[in-house]
């Protein structure tokens, strides 16, 4: 089983940008997820965009699919089961000066599937830097983080003062 793993930090806008290049020219359907209450919606690749740039948007994962995706699911494992080969965009919320971390990622055993994703995660990399220094606020002891991207954009925020974060916890991260 292939899997694809790209975790980054993008401007809302430059990820649409990218969404829009990446996915160009691909018969892709997408489901935008929601949380608390689980709630799948399919959209076109047109919606995507406005979707990603509104700061209001219930809907920060998205799914694509090769094939009409299968639905209804309860929760998010039963989507994954009903539909093995997706492709995942969970996308970074900018609240203010601080921006979350996004990532792409795939696990598929169909070698069309991975041939897709593949092209769209080198995409995503050709667009993006490589490095970041993660810092524990407690003790100062740091660490790079060579597979951590960002984009020309994400360098702009910090430079005037924006913040990036992790997924999850108090780890301060700095560019390379």
């Amino acid at each position: 089983m292939a899997d694809i793993s790209i975790q980054f930090h993008s401007m809302p806008e430059e990820t649409a940008r990218f969404v829009e290049q990446a996915t160009a020219g691909d018969d892709l359907k997408v489901t935008a997820i929601e949380y608390f209450p689980f709630i799948t919606k399919v959209v076109t690749l047109g919606e995507l965009p406005r979707m990603i740039r509104a700061t209001q948007s219930p809907y920060r994962r998205f799914a694509f699919t090769l094939a009409e995706p299968v639905l209804p699911a309860k929760h998010e494992l039963d989507f994954g089961d009903k539909n093995p080969d997706h492709l995942r965009l969970d996308v970074g919320t900018l609240c203010g000066s601080r921006l979350e971390q996004s990532w792409l990622t795939a696990r598929t055993t169909d070698p069309h599937a991975l041939a897709v994703w593949r092209g769209i995660a080198n995409k995503l990399k050709k667009l993006t830097r490589s490095g970041v220094t993660a810092i524990d606020p407690k003790t100062g002891a740091s660490s790079i983080v060579k597979s951590f991207r960002y984009t020309e954009g994400v360098k702009a925020f910090v430079d005037s003062g924006g913040e990036i974060q992790p997924p999850a916890g108090t780890t301060v991260l700095r560019l390379v």
